[in-house]
């Protein structure tokens, strides 16, 4: 664990990133594997909800708890803390509905997701049945920017195939 008990920044897989939002704006550190950056602080709000809901998968805990202990000390507005807790509440309100539409549209029933892209597909169907306003292909463009980031060479390519079925 690290000095803020951060779980997932200890798990051993190529497919979790670091990322530091810092005082003069969110800026996200790119992979050492790829070169690559989320651009937009709406997208890296997504992935700290990304990697909050990831965490609660692999420990268990209250998500909404794991989202505001990874937000502590990072310089984020209103606007943007109010819309990950929302996200992350409509998730856990709405939690087995959202697995079962992503279950009813993987091909091979008893096939495993990697638990990255599994998190991406939960929060974007999350934030697609959370807003009825939401531009679906806004939301399926965010998935994909967050599979390049956090996922292997494919999971963009598969995160867009099930949530174009989906949303």
């Amino acid at each position: 664990m690290d000095k803020n008990n951060n779980l997932i920044d200890f798990i051993p897989s190529k497919l979790i990133k670091t990322y530091s939002l810092q005082d003069d704006g969110v800026e996200v550190i790119s992979s050492i594997e790829k070169n690559y950056k989320l651009k937009h602080n709406k997208t890296k709000s997504r992935a700290i909800v990304v990697q909050s809901l990831y965490e609660s998968d692999v420990s268990k805990k209250n998500p909404l708890d794991i989202l505001r202990r990874n937000c502590q000390g990072k310089k984020l507005d209103k606007e943007h803390t109010d819309f990950m807790e929302l996200l992350v509440n409509n998730f856990t309100d709405k939690k087995h509905m959202i697995n079962d539409r992503i279950n009813s549209k993987l091909l091979n029933k008893n096939s495993t997701l990697f638990p990255i892209d599994k998190c991406i597909i939960q929060l974007a169907v999350t934030e697609s049945i959370s807003s009825k306003n939401s531009n679906k292909k806004i939301i399926i463009n965010e998935a994909v920017e967050l599979a390049k980031y956090f996922g292997e060479d494919s999971s963009s390519k598969f995160v867009n195939g099930i949530l174009s079925s989906l949303i």
